[in-house]
């Protein structure tokens, strides 16, 4: 993002956000320093852009016309400096985010023969939260992203999406190993080991059950982070796993651990999104080329 101007830039981010907080994560600011920028701002102006409450903050009727003129100053001041810092290597840079939930996805669904077909492309990968990976589209410091939630934004297109049935991995000699496909059903009463959130998990999987599911029925264990931890703890014995199908094919090989389907399948969204207000280079175009020639979900 163009740093020019930064109470004009803190501005921005508060007004995105809804949050000091939150828009000094994002900045690398503090909070008060974040304050400090807004009270400023607002002092220079001699009027107030935003009420203060315990949620939040939101901008006032002034707040929202000074907004209006914010969102083009930084759109067309990030082009610039989008324009002269590239303006060489446009076409062989191709700048990638993903959230820690779909990076695997991302390399193997995308990144497998292209780098090799495409030798002059330089390709930078960066993992954000889900909601670092929007500004990050919005300030150009990536092209694209691969998320699996999706964000109301004017701004923001999404390119591919894909329906990804997830699976279920389970210790050598556990009592649903001689399954050809397990049913969410067999799942109660087993402990289950997932990447994300216990909240993720049971809304995905509460999903798929009768509408009076009891859900103290489903046994989570959340935050696992990777899928080499969530296979450590199933070899452990902690619980069965479950993961999207894709990172589940790389453990068939693995003489501890079974990979089955689940019947009727869950599927989990994957988007390959972009910020619209940008056109489109032609590594970009390279990369959905190859993702439509050489991927199907």
């Amino acid at each position: 993002m163009y740093t020019g101007n930064r109470r004009l830039n803190v501005f921005y981010t508060v007004a995105n956000t809804n949050s000091f907080t939150r828009a000094a994560k994002i900045l690398h600011m503090t909070q008060p320093a974040v304050s400090s920028q807004i009270q400023r701002f607002e002092e220079y102006y001699g009027m107030r852009l935003f009420h203060r409450n315990h949620d939040g903050v939101v901008l006032t009727d002034t707040g929202r016309m000074a907004y209006s003129y914010a969102e083009r100053v930084v759109r067309l001041l990030n082009e610039l400096d989008y324009k002269l810092r590239r303006i060489d290597d446009d076409n062989r840079h191709l700048r990638l985010g993903a959230t820690s939930d779909t990076i695997i996805f991302f390399v193997k669904a995308f990144l497998n023969g292209f780098i090799t077909n495409n030798p002059n492309v330089k390709v930078r990968m960066n993992i954000y939260d889900d909601e670092k990976i929007f500004f990050k589209l919005g300030d150009q410091s990536i092209d694209l992203a691969v998320t699996m939630k999706i964000k109301n934004n004017r701004n923001i297109s999404v390119e591919r999406s894909w329906q990804i049935p997830l699976s279920v991995i389970i210790p050598r000699d556990h009592p649903l190993e001689k399954r050809e496909c397990i049913t969410v059903d067999q799942l109660l009463g087993y402990p289950i080991v997932c990447r994300g959130s216990a909240e993720d998990a049971f809304s995905i999987i509460a999903s798929h059950v009768e509408e009076n599911f009891n859900r103290n029925a489903l046994d989570i264990i959340d935050n696992l982070g990777s899928l080499e931890t969530v296979t450590a703890a199933v070899q452990a014995g902690m619980g069965i796993g479950i993961i999207p199908e894709i990172e589940g094919k790389g453990l068939q090989q693995n003489p501890e651990l079974t990979v089955r389907r689940i019947d009727p399948p869950i599927m989990l969204g994957y988007h390959l999104i972009r910020d619209t207000r940008y056109s489109r280079h032609e590594s970009v175009h390279a990369l959905l080329k190859h993702v439509d020639c050489n991927f199907t979900a």
